[in-house]
């Protein structure tokens, strides 16, 4: 509001003070054609006399008559002074009351020299004083001058009544806009100031709060829509609350899910006399579909069991579940690689309405004879480095569980020599990609092996981890990884 005012007032200043200039140019415009007028009524008088004058020879009656007459104007009007000069810048006659020769010769020689020469009227303001020239003919060739000087009193006490006027018209236009100028800032300020009050109150969380103008103005659309996005934005919040709350209660149901995966995982790697193991699994969700095992076989026999479903996610460790119980549960009551697998494969098969799948890779060691017995159902092959360097591939056999009802699988074996290093993984440290769309590879993990004589399954095992994480650069991970180390001791 105050600012309304204070534009108001800055445009009341503005068209009064346009309004006094314009007033006072205009009087002062007018004061100067008056006169201008006044000496040209004087100097056409004049020139009758002196061309009269001329006529009869009488010089001495010219300045006379012409004495008489601006005398006489200068009785009748507002006139304070009139000067008639010659071409050769003498007076003829003047009529100056209390004005004297110092001030002709020091104000208005000049100003007759240039009427002469120019021949051009000239009006022009000195003080209070209003001094006019025009051209006088009649002296022949050149001519004269005749200057008025009137007084500019009148002049000025029309302009302080402009001044009055336009004063008590500002002083009045001030008021009535001012009154104005507050009502309608208390009409639209209100509304504004609820609309104000109004945010405060639902930033504060009051979504039931509304605003109520009545107006049906720009204003009162605004109130309106403000009420309607009010209203869109409760129902949001509470979606969001209710979205919110079912997206924490299924956070918590998969903490607990992966907490379930995680004990379903062997908690340490056992024991057997030759060997030392390692292992690690690391989900690319909350849960994931890989798996590892250690199953205990009469003789001392030890079962060594890495597996991989396809997909990622629940669906992916719920197969994964499935899967781990159906091969440690037929591996022990009938102590056959195959006869596990294809049990699993059949329930995999029966159960499984989706397409998914599981690779797995099913070893058994032997401490005795120092063997790995295995079946590889469409798994990664494992990666044997032997002494000196030298690295080989165990070969993959049959194709998945769960893709066709009799795979033929097949049982190989291995013999294992002290230092042998038998690396079993799954896709995801093979597959996992760098920032520039490169996969790890074989080629890498190969290579690693080669350097890691000497190294425990423990410390190989960390080693290929963190040559995976810092290939990938940072990047998300792609697939669950997990890898058994088995080395002969």
């Amino acid at each position: 509001m105050i600012w309304v005012n204070g534009l108001l007032l800055v445009t009341v200043l503005s068209v009064s003070g346009l309004t006094l200039f314009t007033t006072v140019q205009s009087l002062r415009e007018r004061a100067r054609q008056d006169a201008l007028g006044t000496a040209s009524l004087l100097a056409g008088v004049a020139t009758k006399t002196i061309v009269a004058a001329s006529v009869e020879g009488d010089e001495a009656g010219t300045a006379l008559d012409m004495r008489g007459l601006v005398e006489s104007a200068v009785d009748a009007g507002n006139l304070k002074a009139v000067f008639i000069v010659k071409p050769d810048g003498k007076r003829l006659v003047s009529a100056d009351g209390a004005h004297t020769t110092e001030y002709f010769a020091a104000h208005l020689d000049a100003l007759a020299v240039e009427t002469m020469r120019t021949l051009k009227p000239t009006a022009r303001f000195r003080g209070e004083r209003l001094e006019a020239s025009v051209p006088l003919p009649g002296f022949g060739r050149k001519p004269g001058a005749l200057i008025c000087m009137l007084d500019t009193r009148r002049l000025d006490e029309s302009i302080r009544a402009s001044l009055r006027d336009i004063a008590i018209l500002s002083a009045a236009g001030l008021a009535a806009g001012g009154l104005l100028a507050t009502l309608l800032a208390r009409r639209i300020s209100g509304p504004i100031h609820e609309l104000a009050r109004a945010t405060h109150v639902i930033g504060a969380g009051e979504f039931a709060h509304r605003v109520r103008v009545s107006s049906h103005d720009e204003v009162g659309m605004l109130a309106d829509s403000f009420n309607k996005m009010v209203d869109s934005l409760d129902g949001y919040t509470k979606q969001l609350t209710q979205t919110t709350a079912e997206k924490e209660a299924m956070r918590r149901e998969m903490d607990i899910a992966a907490e379930i995966q995680r004990s379903l995982l062997p908690e340490a790697c056992p024991s057997i006399e030759g060997f030392e193991l390692a292992a690690e699994s690391v989900p690319a969700r909350e849960v994931g579909g890989d798996f590892y095992d250690f199953i205990p076989l009469p003789d001392g026999r030890w079962g060594l069991v890495i597996a991989d479903v396809s997909g990622k996610g629940v669906p992916a460790a719920l197969l994964m579940a499935l899967s781990r119980g159906l091969i440690r549960s037929y591996s022990q009551d009938r102590p056959s690689i195959l006869n596990a697998l294809h049990v699993a494969n059949s329930y995999v098969l029966e159960d499984t309405r989706s397409e998914m799948f599981v690779t797995c890779f099913y070893a058994v060691i032997d401490p005795g004879t120092r063997t790995l017995t295995y079946v590889n159902a469409g798994h990664n092959p494992p990666v044997v480095s032997r002494r000196e360097g030298h690295v080989v591939m165990l070969p993959a056999t049959a194709v998945p569980l769960g893709v066709m009802d009799k795979p033929s699988l097949e049982e190989q074996t291995c013999s294992l020599e002290t230092g042998d290093l038998v690396v079993m993984y799954t896709d995801g440290i093979t597959e996992a990609q760098s920032p520039y769309g490169e996969e790890f590879g074989v080629t890498r993990l190969r290579e690693i092996l080669r350097h890691c004589d000497g190294l425990s399954a423990a410390e190989t095992k960390q080693r290929i981890m963190t040559a995976v994480q810092t290939f990938a650069g940072g990047q998300p991970q792609f697939d669950d990884m997990t890898a058994i180390l088995l080395r002969v001791v």
